[in-house]
């Protein structure tokens, strides 16, 4: 229900995005950093089909938008072309593998070395084998101005073996396809990651980049397809699970979702689906395309079992998506009251009552060894310090106010600065040996406090 027509829009209109964006990623808070991860080392090495039976195609695809411009349903017909025109160059310079050639849609005239698009056969063609995108005739993209202009800048990029694609100026500035038959997920998302860092390349050396920051990951038109922009699917016959009744339910339980094969508001018939990733932001590439991975080869497992007359209900009730945990969630935290977090272990009660207090769930208060600082909430006021004797304190007595800049932040994963000094102030030190005095609390805590972390590292590593 709500589209950019700029990068800018994501930052102008952040009261009504950010909501939007949290209620379609599943809560992503509004200052929320996305992660990206694109080695393909970090995939998982596991057969999606086996038998080869099961899957037809497998593509991962992505959008890119180019900083500088309007997205498409803000662009002028002038600005819409020069986009091609950023992009072609860019395109029409890639080698190896990934040379190919730019043909825009039947009846442009926006591309001189193609006067008046590709041929009708030739967009047939594309369009029955997949590779091309439709006309607008979803209400979504025409209401959105994505329909404007139509077909004068837009076109498709492919390269000589047609298993990589881009997009040009459909809903996105860019749209990075590659794909292959069958289910070699890991040759694909090479190709891929390959792709996507050759385009950016080619586009920086000109002068352009692609629109990025830390809090949304990668700014494309629709919000749904912000973070990565990332969708690995496969086409896959699942004709008697995809008969359940709870099928759409299912997908979500292993993070998926299911579409006709003709695109996202098209149906099945046939038991044939487009299964990818449902998740955009929030998770890197290769997390997503692990969920994936692991989450169709399960899909696949399952409709073996009802082909054998099982039943699969448990075994769904069960189920859980992938995690970077090495394939299951994490599991529960233990109801045992002698285990943590709800109590100690023997072996730990046989330590003496200092040792015991900070091995529980709580934070090490022990007024026998002067640990008293509390780890959650700085206090208005810092203790006397006067006989200590590490880093994070001579910085702080040369600077008093710098406590009082920095005790009311927070990280985005909530770790305050009470929790990074706590240590140092609840030890003084030796009087011979310099300790540092501070801890990180997660990696976000050298720039959340880095007016003290900076200093600190600089002393102790020789004025670094």
């Amino acid at each position: 229900g709500l589209v950019a027509g700029d990068e800018e829009s994501y930052t102008v209109f952040k009261d009504l995005f950010d909501p939007v964006i949290s209620a379609r990623h599943g809560g992503y808070p509004a200052d929320g950093k996305h992660p990206t991860d694109m080695n393909p080392a970090n995939l998982l090495q596991e057969k999606i089909d086996p038998t080869g039976n099961y899957t037809v195609t497998t593509r991962c695809r992505t959008g890119r938008s180019i900083r500088g411009f309007c997205l498409p349903p803000s662009n002028t017909f002038e600005e819409r072309r020069e986009v091609e025109r950023v992009i072609v160059k860019g395109l029409l310079s890639l080698e190896g593998d990934l040379k190919g050639d730019y043909f825009p849609l039947h009846g442009s005239r926006s591309y001189a070395p193609k006067p008046t698009g590709m041929s009708e056969e030739k967009e047939e063609e594309l369009r029955k084998a997949g590779n091309l995108f439709q006309e607008p005739d979803s209400t979504l993209l025409l209401s959105s101005g994505c329909g404007r202009h139509w077909p004068d800048a837009r076109g498709i990029f492919h390269n000589e073996a047609r298993n990589f694609f881009v997009w040009v100026n459909e809903e996105d500035h860019m749209r990075i396809i590659s794909m292959e038959v069958g289910d070699n997920v890991d040759a694909i998302f090479k190709r891929f990651c390959a792709a996507t860092e050759g385009v950016g390349k080619v586009l920086r050396a000109e002068g352009y980049d692609f629109m990025h920051n830390d809090h949304l990951g990668y700014i494309l038109t629709c919000p749904s397809n912000l973070g990565t922009g990332l969708r690995a699917g496969t086409i896959v016959k699942v004709p008697k699970l995809s008969a359940r009744p709870d099928f759409k339910a299912v997908c979500a339980k292993l993070g998926l979702q299911a579409r006709g094969t003709a695109g996202v508001d098209s149906v099945s018939t046939d038991g044939r689906f487009d299964i990818s990733n449902a998740d955009r932001l929030g998770k890197s590439e290769t997390h997503l395309v692990n969920v994936f991975i692991r989450g169709v080869k399960t899909f696949i497992e399952w409709e073996q079992k009802l082909e054998a007359g099982e039943n699969i209900d448990a075994i769904i009730e069960a189920a859980k998506p992938w995690e970077p945990s090495g394939g299951a969630a994490p599991a529960a935290a233990s109801s045992d009251p002698e285990y943590p977090p709800n109590g100690l272990t023997a072996a730990v009660k046989k330590l003496p009552e200092w040792i015991q207090l900070g091995c529980g769930n709580a934070e090490y208060i022990c007024s026998e060894k002067g640990a008293t600082f509390p780890g959650d909430v700085c206090p208005d006021a810092l203790p006397d310090l006067s006989e200590h004797n590490n880093f994070a304190v001579d910085e702080l007595k040369k600077d008093p106010a710098l406590y009082d800049k920095l005790k009311g932040l927070k990280t985005s994963k909530g770790v305050t600065l009470a929790k990074c000094l706590k240590t140092g102030i609840d030890n003084k030190g030796h009087p011979n040996i310099k300790t540092v005095g501070l801890v990180a609390g997660d990696e976000e805590s050298y720039t959340v406090f880095k007016d003290l972390f900076d200093p600190v590292i600089s002393a102790r590593h020789g004025g670094y």
